[in-house]
């Protein structure tokens, strides 16, 4: 199950939601590719080929996308077997330049006035 999460800066008063995590599809890799572009989706597929099962993770990670300068959810899936990760790109502006801060959400500046101190709050949960 994933959690939705409001991201806020107390100085300039921006917010985000974002969502994190991962549902019940995503044990499927067919499922996970959707968010992937063709060329990213199609190299993973390469990766996987002739496995019956294969060894991967798949979350939803928050995000701060370079170009637009939005906090986002961002697809991540990580081949288990290489550690080869596969980011998928800004779900705002499609750039493929992200920044991954996962849970590092107190040490992270907010990409519109550069503060240090953003908080988050839990606001609900998806799957």
């Amino acid at each position: 199950m994933g959690n939705m999460i409001k991201i806020s800066c107390k100085k300039c008063g921006a917010s985000w939601n974002v969502k994190t995590g991962m549902g019940m599809l995503h044990c499927s890799l067919e499922y996970c590719l959707s968010d992937f572009s063709k060329d990213i989706a199609d190299e993973i597929k390469k990766n996987f080929e002739g496995q019956d099962m294969p060894h991967f993770t798949f979350s939803y990670e928050t995000a701060v996308c370079n170009k637009c300068g939005k906090m986002v959810s961002v697809a991540v899936l990580e081949d288990l077997d290489t550690s080869k990760k596969y980011t998928a790109a800004c779900s705002s502006c499609g750039n493929n330049d992200v920044n991954i801060i996962g849970n590092n959400i107190t040490t992270c500046k907010c990409p519109k006035c550069g503060h240090l101190r953003l908080s988050s709050e839990l606001t609900g949960l998806w799957d």
